[in-house]
C-alpha cells in the first residue's frame, strides 16, 4: 500500500490498488493451476466461479493488509494440488514445490509465525486427508514444519529486534495478523477453505 501511495499519490485508487492486484493475481493462479490439472475449458470455468465469489470482490475492493493470507494459502494449496499424480504427465506438473515454498514465504512475511503455521498445517492436513506418502508431499510437510520450528527459534530468541518481534505469534505482523478473537482453529479452517476453493 505504501508503494502504491508513493507512486500514485494519496488517493482512494492508490490505496485500494494492491488489493485489486492481489485478487487479479489470485485469479491468474486459479487459471494456471486449473489449466495444468484439467485443461483450458475448466480453467476458464474456475475463473468464472472465482470471479463471482463475494469474498473475491471484497478482497479486491477493501483496503486491508489481509490479502497475503488468501494469496499464500492459495499458493500452498494449489502447489500441493499440482503435485498430485494422475492429472497429467510429470513434466506438466513440475514446479509445484516452488508454489508451496513461495506461499509459505508470503504467509510468513505477511502473518509471521501464524502464517507459517498455516502453511505447515495445510501440508500436514493434505497428508492426513489423502494418505499420500510420496516423497514430495511428505518432504513439503516435513520441510514446512522444520521451517516453522527454525523460524520460531529465530524470531523468539531475538526479543530486542523490532522486526522479528512483529513476526511473533502474539504480535500483529505487517498484515495485522489474526486478532485475539480470530486466533483459533475456525479462523485457520476459514483461511484454508478459501484457499482450497
Amino acid at each position: 500500500v505504501a508503494a502504491s501511495l508513493r507512486a500514485f499519490g494519496p488517493s482512494e485508487t492508490a490505496a485500494r490498488l494492491p488489493g485489486a492486484l492481489v485478487a487479479i493475481l489470485l485469479g491468474m493462479l486459479v487459471v494456471v493451476a486449473t489449466r495444468r490439472l484439467w485443461g483450458a475449458t475448466e480453467a476458464w470455468l474456475a475463473l468464472l466461479v472465482f470471479a463471482t465469489l463475494p469474498l473475491t470482490w471484497g478482497l479486491a475492493r477493501v483496503l486491508t493488509f489481509e490479502v497475503t493470507a488468501p494469496l499464500g494459502v492459495a499458493l500452498v494449496t494449489l502447489g500441493l494440488a499440482l503435485g498430485v499424480p494422475g492429472h497429467g504427465s510429470t513434466a506438466r506438473l513440475r514446479g509445484w514445490g516452488a508454489w508451496v515454498a513461495l506461499g509459505a514465504v508470503i504467509l510468513f512475511l505477511g502473518h509471521g509465525l501464524a502464517g507459517l503455521t498455516m502453511a505447515a498445517g495445510i501440508a500436514l492436513a493434505y497428508l492426513l486427508a489423502t494418505g499420500d506418502r510420496r516423497l514430495g508431499p511428505v518432504g513439503a510437510a516435513v520441510g514446512l514444519t522444520v521451517a516453522l520450528g527454525l523460524c520460531a527459534w529465530w524470531v523468539l530468541s531475538h526479543p530486542e529486534d523490532l522486526l522479528l518481534r512483529s513476526l511473533r505469534f502474539t504480535q500483529w505482523p505487517f498484515g495485522g495478523g489474526p486478532g485475539a478473537v480470530h486466533r483459533d482453529f475456525s479462523w485457520f479452517i476459514g483461511q484454508a477453505g478459501f484457499g482450497l476453493f
